[in-house]
């Protein structure tokens, strides 16, 4: 897979809207609210890149980057979720929705979390990936065992999953907190997924920044099914029974509204993988980094 032959292509999603939510609430930031009702469609354009920690993964240039959204009182569509929000309230609210899972975005170019900005993954890969440094608190994965490394290329096709969750999510002017759960309900993978997010928002003069951090488990009924080495994918006796595990994350924005439509968007985001993905001989990196530098346009 060449990543350069995707460098044109238009992405369908932005970022999720996880952090916004409908303007009943007095807590709303400039940029943080949709209000009831409406669609939200805006575009970002510019430059940026997504990781692929497999072997002979492609890189993911972030380009052009359209974001959809509607709130209704209760429905709510965004960027590919679909869900129905339970008792909302001002500062917190409960959501049910379904949605594609996102592990398969290593292995298809065309994945709702290529074509919309979902930050979870290094800038630009040259002949070796660069290294960053462990997140803090964090503690040091394993070394990994020695082993044959496997192609992207060379494995069977890993299917489309469609997760139903619930999630709360609880807002205060100072920071944001949310948890979910999330299980297979097509039947492909048929394990779990969950996690928790806090994100502390704050502005300096008329920039807005927003630094969050996330842990997520995944159960090994997912992680084997993407990242186990079976039979189907190798002609020799060497399989792997990929485990599961709690991987970490930390993003940060910053934004500046410079106009009543146009605003600036910086964001980076370092997700380190759980030992049971990163010893996989599909995986090459520990680490997963994006990075974006643009302009978000709202119609």
């Amino acid at each position: 897979m060449k990543a350069s032959c995707y460098a044109a292509l238009i992405y369908i999603l932005m970022c999720h809207h996880l952090s916004a939510y409908a303007s009943n609430s007095s807590d709303c930031g400039e940029t943080d609210c949709i209000n009831v009702g409406e669609w939200e469609l805006g575009v970002a354009i510019g430059i940026g890149a997504r990781s692929n920690p497999l072997v002979d993964g492609d890189v993911l240039p972030l380009i052009v980057l359209p974001d959809i959204a509607y709130y209704g009182e209760s429905f709510y569509f965004d960027n590919f979720e679909i869900g129905y929000q339970l008792l909302p309230s001002n500062n917190q609210s409960v959501e049910v929705f379904v949605k594609p899972n996102t592990e398969r975005a290593y292995f298809s170019f065309w994945h709702p979390d290529n074509v919309l900005l979902t930050f979870t993954s290094s800038p630009l890969d040259g002949p070796s990936t660069p290294t960053f440094p462990t997140i803090p608190g964090v503690p040091n994965e394993p070394t990994k065992p020695v082993q044959k490394e496997i192609s992207v290329d060379d494995v069977s096709k890993r299917d489309w999953a469609i997760d139903a969750g619930v999630r709360w999510q609880y807002y205060q002017p100072s920071y944001r907190l949310s948890a979910f759960i999330n299980t297979d309900v097509s039947g492909v993978y048929k394990g779990t997924n969950g996690g928790v997010n806090v994100a502390f928002p704050w502005r300096l003069n008329e920039w807005q920044f927003t630094s969050s951090l996330g842990a997520v488990y995944k159960s090994t009924a997912l992680t084997n099914y993407y990242y186990g080495i079976s039979i189907a994918d190798t002609k020799s006796k060497d399989t792997f029974q990929a485990k599961g595990g709690w991987q970490y994350s930390f993003n940060t924005s910053a934004s500046y509204q410079f106009s009543d439509s146009w605003q600036i968007l910086l964001r980076f985001e370092i997700t380190q993988l759980h030992s049971g993905m990163y010893n996989s001989p599909l995986v090459k990196d520990k680490q997963v980094t994006s990075v974006f530098s643009g302009f978000v346009y709202r119609f």
